[in-house]
């Protein structure tokens, strides 16, 4: 499975949120196959066609995807709803916008799932007395909801949420944030000794650059990515994680 395993002194063992430990790809899919995002306006009087909404959220979503990324103004919440509603010419209030994130939002953790095997990852790392952190790119007041919808929020010695940072994980600044907390926490931490897991090459292997080992749980949604840091390890899903990390400890 893995050509070669080295084994490590482990102090921390950071991860992802979104598609790492948490199915939003697929809670996003099954949301929108009922038409969340327009249900939401539509719940907030915004009366527009669904050939308009299509068209409007289509191309909105690929600017936030392209246009936007790296920067953190897109986890604000309600800016993708204010931003929606303007395109569409229905313009509303920041508050009216956060109304609707947070209508959206509700049904978005009702049907949110872990990802097969992530409590059970979760588990074992705290048992064996392995420190955890939290970094992802997101909006913090979402994930922490999230993290304490399924009883993990005390898991994390640290959380580190980029719009509170003020830095998307697509450089290495969080990381060197987390290092900072890190020896707070555990003043002898060793980057060295810190492990980032993610999904996505582009975003967490900039770990690396701030001398953390990286392993990425590769998804057969995720293109091809080249990235001039690649990873020490990667993984198919949480339960070859956790085989590895038992060779690894």
């Amino acid at each position: 499975m893995f050509s070669l395993i080295v084994v490590y002194m482990v102090q921390w063992v950071c991860f992802d949120w979104g598609n790492t430990l948490a199915d939003m790809k697929g809670t996003y899919d099954e949301i929108e196959r009922d038409q969340g995002v327009y249900n939401a306006l539509q719940q907030f009087g915004v009366k527009v066609s669904l050939a308009e909404f299509d068209a409007a959220h289509s191309e909105l979503s690929r600017e936030f995807s392209v246009s936007y990324r790296g920067n953190v103004k897109r986890w604000q919440k309600g800016f993708f709803f204010h931003s929606l509603c303007s395109r569409l010419n229905f313009p509303v209030t920041i508050e009216e916008s956060e109304r609707m994130s947070d209508y959206y939002n509700d049904k978005f953790i009702s049907k949110l799932k872990l990802l097969p095997a992530a409590k059970e990852v979760i588990e074992f790392l705290a048992k064996k007395k392995i420190r955890l952190a939290l970094i992802s790119n997101a909006n913090g007041e979402r994930i922490r909801q999230q993290l304490e919808f399924f009883n993990l929020y005390s898991y994390f010695s640290i959380v580190l949420i980029s719009d509170e940072l003020g830095f998307d994980k697509s450089s290495v600044e969080p990381f060197k944030k987390f290092l900072e907390h890190a020896k707070i926490v555990y003043p002898v931490t060793v980057p060295s000794e810190c492990i980032m897991v993610g999904d996505r090459k582009d975003e967490d292997s900039y770990a690396k650059k701030a001398g953390m080992k990286t392993i990425i749980v590769k998804k057969s949604h995720r293109l091809p990515s080249s990235h001039d840091v690649e990873p020490d390890y990667e993984v198919k899903d949480l339960h070859e994680l956790k085989t590895l990390l038992e060779k690894m400890l």
